[in-house]
């Protein structure tokens, strides 16, 4: 149930008079009967069907009871994409108000017991995923120890050399003397130092750079042609470390999409293993990194909430970005998007004192409550109709389970919203209907 996980345990409640009522929220289950199998009838006689429950974990809402699968309506689940999804039998009804709550029904029980009543079955395991991110899990000692972090390091001198401008590729030619390049460059570099694979025209053939990726980068594509692929990073966040912090960083994130015809890139991963020997192989600086993981963001983020994984404020929110698209090429037009308008502002983040020491509240530029501290209870919820949210919510559950939401309606523009599936995501399920 993936949706329930990024809620924060605290309900939303109304005011009326000096009674607080919890706010109904819209919801739907599926109660799904299978018939018992002949040679079991007898021992379940008079019964001759057998009906799915499944029981709660010991936190949150009906802890500990047996319930038939479902959860809250989602916004994805009215989306008028879905009337080309449902089965034809439906067809004179694709209107009804009950629509979006039989497209809840399914989603849920999905997410939550993996059976999907649909003409055809998913067709990937990480479905409704089509896409993986690479991350990779830091040492245990210098900056973010032991978290998972986005490849990437500090900017070299290297970096700026104006030499750089004939070996970048020509898509870039008018933004050759843009302040990003260097950060582009940066990013490619140091992915490269530290995984083994370069964002280049030309893949790393020669043994000196397999065998030493400190080598000057520089050097080595000039001596074999090679140009990094700049244009193909999208501008996609900017995070500058609070004031309090030990050590700062001002760091720009940039995504790349990489496509089918990617072949050059695509040949440096799919035939790369962490534990192989050779250095033909993506594999990780052990001098900073432990290992490499290509995961869904979900999965990414799973792994967070059950503390398997260490993830900072940054890569929390960039991945429950990433989380809201389900297929690839929606990621991409959306990181387009980003870049082309100059939708990134510099991100600081403020961390909030609540009432409730197991709830955190982060805000970042954009938010009515941003740097503020003094505030009403209702002021955290993130529910104040005309208001502006650019927030996280981080909750710790008793069973140690970290719980994470994040509300953000910052956006005005006219063709995108941001995090909002019904425009960018239709979930897919091949061709299937539910």
């Amino acid at each position: 149930m993936s949706e329930l996980k990024v809620r924060i345990s605290a309900q939303k409640k109304v005011k009326l008079g000096k009674i607080l009522v919890p706010t109904v929220q819209d919801s739907a289950s599926l109660i799904i009967t299978v018939p018992i199998p002949k040679h079991e009838l007898k021992a379940h006689f008079p019964y001759n069907y057998k009906v799915l429950m499944a029981k709660r974990i010991s936190t949150g809402s009906f802890s500990n009871a047996h319930v038939f699968p479902g959860g809250k309506l989602d916004e994805s689940d009215t989306n008028i994409m879905w009337q080309n999804h449902i089965d034809s039998s439906a067809e004179t009804n694709k209107q009804n108000a009950l629509i979006k709550f039989k497209v809840c029904a399914i989603r849920e029980t999905f997410e939550e017991t993996g059976f999907l009543a649909a003409t055809k079955p998913p067709t990937n395991t990480h479905f409704p995923y089509n896409y993986k991110v690479l991350m990779a899990k830091r040492i245990s000692t210098g900056s973010f120890s032991n978290a998972h972090v986005f490849p990437g390091g500090k900017l070299d001198e290297s970096d700026t050399n104006i030499m750089w401008q004939n070996h970048i590729d020509s898509s870039t030619e008018t933004n050759k003397q843009n302040a990003l390049i260097k950060f582009k460059v940066c990013a490619i570099r140091e992915t490269f130092e530290e995984t083994g694979f370069l964002a280049a025209t030309k893949p790393p053939t020669n043994s000196r750079m397999r065998d030493n990726q400190n080598t000057e980068l520089l050097q080595e594509c000039i001596s074999s042609d090679s140009k990094l692929l700049t244009s193909r990073l999208n501008y996609f966040s900017r995070w500058i470390t609070p004031e309090f912090a030990p050590r700062r960083f001002d760091a720009h994130f940039f995504m790349m999409n990489i496509q089918d015809i990617d072949t050059v890139m695509l040949d440096q991963i799919n035939q790369k293993h962490n534990s192989s020997s050779s250095r033909t192989s993506m594999q990780v600086q052990d001098s900073e990194l432990m290992y490499m993981e290509w995961k869904t963001p979900q999965e990414f983020i799973d792994g967070y909430y059950k503390k398997n994984i260490e993830l900072a404020t940054a890569q929390i929110y960039l991945l429950m970005q990433m989380k809201q698209f389900t297929d690839y090429k929606a990621l991409e037009q959306y990181s387009k998007y980003h870049d082309k308008n100059n939708l990134v502002v510099p991100f600081i983040s403020h961390y909030h004192l609540t009432l409730n020491p197991a709830i955190h509240v982060i805000t970042f530029p954009g938010d009515y409550i941003y740097k503020q501290d003094v505030l009403a209870e209702a002021d955290f919820v993130g529910d104040k109709p005309g208001e502006k949210f650019n927030r996280l919510f981080i909750s710790k559950k008793k069973n140690g389970e970290t719980i994470v939401s994040l509300k953000e309606n910052i956006r005005h523009d006219e063709d995108v919203k941001y995090i909002d599936r019904n425009i960018f995501v239709e979930k897919r399920i091949s061709d299937a209907k539910l």
